[in-house]
């Protein structure tokens, strides 16, 4: 092993140098150079993907925070059948006290 590896993170400990893990062993879904698994970030679902990437295209996030509407209360309060996050999110209705229930 070279003196560059042992200078170079190894998050996993694995015995592969983290920027050099990934892609071969590890994934980095967000590109920010640190295996997916070393990430503090949530995995709400224990799908093993972090929630910041599966809000990347993979799973649905109608109020863009990050988290899987499938980890988010899914209440309709108002009974239209649209879960009161997505109806907030999409102006649809208001939400003047920032609770995530729909005004009304």
């Amino acid at each position: 092993m070279s003196i560059t590896y042992a200078l170079c993170p190894n998050c996993n400990g694995n015995g592969i140098a983290d920027v050099d893990d990934i892609g071969v062993v590890s994934f980095d879904c967000n590109g920010n150079l640190i295996p997916d698994e070393c990430e503090s970030q949530g995995d709400c679902d224990k799908n093993g993907t972090l929630d910041i990437c599966d809000t990347a295209g993979r799973m649905n996030d109608c109020n863009h925070n990050f988290i899987p509407d499938g980890c988010e209360p899914d209440e309709d309060c108002n009974e239209n059948g649209k879960r009161d996050i997505c109806e907030i999110a999409a102006h649809e209705a208001e939400d003047c006290d920032f609770n995530d229930v729909p005004d009304e």
